[in-house]
């Protein structure tokens, strides 16, 4: 689960991340996010964002999902975040 700036650089959005593309020569590395509308998160925007930009959560699937479904009322004590993704795994 991610932070991205969305819809505005000044704001944040909880994400999934779905798919990294590895940079290239002349592109940095890049993810798909899928950013859920509330209070029905089979619908939303996927986003195209530089790695670099991510905000990355120590949050479960259950608890980004609870979190999007209550707008935010169903929420960790903390947004706990993590120094680096590691090894990415979509499935995780």
């Amino acid at each position: 689960m991610v932070l991205i700036e969305f819809p505005t650089p000044e704001m944040r959005a909880v994400g999934i991340v779905t798919r990294i593309f590895p940079a290239t020569e002349d592109r940095e590395e890049l993810a798909a996010v899928y950013v859920a509308t509330t209070p029905n998160p089979t619908s939303g925007f996927v986003e195209i964002v530089p790695t670099s930009r991510l905000v990355w959560l120590d949050w479960t699937k259950n608890d980004a999902i609870a979190f999007i479904v209550s707008g935010g009322a169903m929420a960790p004590d903390n947004i706990r975040l993590k120094n680096t993704r590691n090894s990415f795994d979509p499935f995780k």
